[in-house]
């Protein structure tokens, strides 16, 4: 399902390329002035005389206030890796797990020059992720660690604990872009996970199929591997809690051929299958089987946000088959907000925003306006009345006193055309 030509893909690569060089630069200029917040110039406003850009002017946003916000960007660039690339003097190689920390952050600049016309000065610093616990500590020893007002953080889940342990020790407001599970959240209430977890998107997709589809034929498909019988026990209970008498079969593809998913199939109730696996190499099969098969039509097959990459399986060739999906943060590219947002990385950096793109302009722009506004600099109470008006991929909520607050707006994608449509409301 890919987006973009290669000439674009090219292009891109070339851009990223050289905002890395910057990035090192940057870093290397903070070291050597520890006890200074250096701010990295932004690029200059997008547009900023169209009636139609997103740029927000001042007297369109009541409260707005001079003020200063400092952040800390703590991506996973994948520096070490980018620089050990070969290059020719026409292609300039980078690494693809660096492609959306370096949207992400492009998102940033652009939210910080909108955040100016409001009379908000935002002070960015990024950094690469940490691969230890050790590096986790010396960055806790910097001195944009220390002068950030906020820090958004992409980090591996088994370096939380010590990350946060450091977090609590300044009481350092903290953006998780992503987690497992919200329990990170736990006595940590100066934390804020940005999207929805994998615990919580299941669930909610779990909750939503149990309540939709309460007499059909439920069939589950998962390995004994890469956790995917956990996910598929997670489906099951959450299925079972919103209907009680639900009919669940299972089809283990540790232990069974792909055609015995057949056998599952009920000749007198709707079916939905629901495939608990990111591997392409194993998902293909199981659809090509139930898709190949002469008895059943209209088949339901429920899948994982990372079926979005699959490159080998085209969806829309699967005629007895209608897809559901689920995510986090899903962007619907028709609204005037986001074209505007889409116009203006074509107009700054000559390519379009992918996912990340989109979440590091939203993320910045609300939250910083939002912490701008806030009354107490040490509670991050402030998430739940930042984005009142996007309840649809923002809304936070506090799961125990004492505890952080999760995103828990799940997106229920159906498609159709090629298209992805969202079908569910957000709680």
């Amino acid at each position: 399902m890919n987006r973009y030509s290669r000439y674009i893909n090219n292009l891109l690569y070339s851009q990223l390329r050289v905002l890395l060089v910057i990035l090192i630069i940057a870093g290397c200029s903070t070291r050597k002035k520890e006890t200074t917040y250096n701010k990295i110039q932004t690029p200059p406003p997008v547009n900023v005389v169209k009636k139609d850009t997103f740029l927000v002017k001042a007297d369109t946003v009541s409260e707005s206030r001079s003020d200063t916000v400092k952040l800390l960007l703590i991506l996973p660039f994948s520096l070490k890796e980018n620089f050990s690339l070969d290059t020719t003097d026409t292609f300039y190689g980078i690494f693809p797990a660096s492609l959306s920390a370096v949207n992400f952050y492009e998102g940033v600049m652009l939210a910080a020059d909108s955040l100016r016309s409001l009379g908000l000065t935002l002070e960015y610093k990024a950094i690469e992720s940490p691969a230890d616990s050790g590096k986790i500590a010396r960055i806790a020893r910097s001195a944009e660690w220390l002068n950030a007002d906020m820090v958004f953080a992409d980090l591996m889940p088994n370096l939380f604990s010590p990350f946060l342990y450091y977090a609590r020790l300044v009481n350092k407001n903290i953006v998780l872009l992503q987690a497992p599970d919200p329990e990170v959240l736990n006595g940590n209430s100066n934390v804020v996970l940005a999207y929805a977890s994998t615990f919580t998107q299941c669930r909610t997709m779990g909750n939503f199929l149990g309540s939709n589809f309460e007499n059909a034929r439920v069939i589950i498909v998962y390995r004994n591997q890469n956790r995917e019988d956990f996910l598929a026990r997670l489906f099951m209970d959450e299925i079972k809690s919103v209907n009680k008498f639900a009919d669940i079969q299972e089809f283990n593809g540790s232990k069974s051929e792909f055609d015995d998913i057949i056998t599952k199939l009920s000749s007198v109730k709707q079916n939905l299958v629901i495939v608990v696996s990111s591997d392409e190499a194993f998902v293909s099969p199981v659809i090509s089987t139930l898709n190949n098969q002469e008895f059943y039509d209209d088949l339901i097959v429920a899948g994982l946000p990372t079926w979005q990459q699959f490159e080998s399986i085209d969806f829309m060739a699967n005629e007895k088959i209608d897809f559901l999906i689920f995510e986090n943060n899903f962007i619907n590219k028709e609204l005037p907000k986001n074209r505007n947002i889409t116009s203006a990385f074509i107009n700054q950096y000559s390519v379009y925003p992918n996912t990340s793109g989109y979440n590091g302009f939203n993320l910045t722009f609300e939250l910083v306006k939002g912490y701008s506004k806030s009354g107490s600099r040490k509670d991050n109470s402030f998430v739940i009345r930042t984005f009142i008006d996007n309840r649809e991929n923002y809304f936070y909520k506090a799961a125990d006193q004492g505890s952080g607050y999760e995103n828990i707006a799940v997106s229920i994608l159906q498609l159709s055309d090629y298209k992805l449509k969202k079908i569910n409301k957000t709680p």
